[in-house]
């Protein structure tokens, strides 16, 4: 039985059928958002951290984030 989740839609099936408020719930709902925000949509979530890593550095800290001039609207 494979239980990876893969995909955007994978995650976002699971976020939506969840009944509970957990952290974990709330963390997942900002990684969606995170993910549908970035400029080059990927549905594979390794692509989209991939991109995450090219782009930030790695590891991924708030310094290299810091160093980025983020646009926004």
């Amino acid at each position: 039985m494979d239980n990876k989740v893969l995909t955007y839609d994978t995650l976002w099936c699971l976020v939506d059928i969840d009944d509970n408020d957990s952290e974990i719930k709330k963390m997942a709902t900002l990684f969606l958002e995170a993910m549908y925000d970035w400029p080059t949509f990927n549905h594979k979530i390794a692509d989209y951290i991939f991109e995450l890593k090219e782009y930030f550095g790695i590891p991924i800290s708030i310094k290299g984030i810091s160093r980025k001039d983020l646009k926004y609207g």
